[in-house]
């Protein structure tokens, strides 16, 4: 009798974990090159030829656009860019607690533009707190109020 022996590699497993993070992966490669397809789709664009003609206008001037990431502390983050460029820093934390501040020190002057979006009634005072707390503690969008 003649015997044979082979001898096998151990195979590894792949946790679950492990197949999560690749299949988020996997999702994420296909979601940029659907992007990246896009963007080649709208090069001509009325929207991309809108942008070719203001940076060609803003090179002219020695200015460029800078690209914010869009993560809800956008808006602070590019007044902070701007604000470093005249040589002041200050972080996107700041300038939410200093516009939570103001709009709370300010209540008349904001509190009446404010609504809830489910009933369309102004806010309360309670409703106005809360959200100058979120503007302070959370990634909220800002827009022309906070501006000011």
């Amino acid at each position: 009798m003649i015997w044979s022996v082979t001898v096998t590699e151990p195979q590894t497993r792949i946790s679950k974990a492990q197949k999560r993070r690749d299949k988020k992966a996997a999702k994420e490669r296909e979601r940029e090159q659907r992007i990246a397809e896009a963007e080649m789709e709208n090069v001509h664009s009325a929207r991309n030829v809108e942008n070719e003609k203001l940076k060609e206008i803003l090179v002219a001037k020695g200015l460029a656009i800078k690209e914010i990431n869009p993560d809800g502390h956008c808006l602070y983050n590019a007044i902070a860019d701007q604000l470093s460029r005249q040589k002041q820093q200050m972080e996107m934390k700041t300038l939410r607690r200093l516009a939570a501040e103001f709009m709370q020190s300010h209540e008349e002057d904001f509190l009446p533009f404010l609504t809830d979006a489910k009933t369309g009634d102004s806010f309360t005072l309670d409703q106005y707190a809360q959200y100058c707390e979120e503007i302070m503690s959370t990634a909220a969008w800002g827009g022309h109020l906070e501006v000011q």
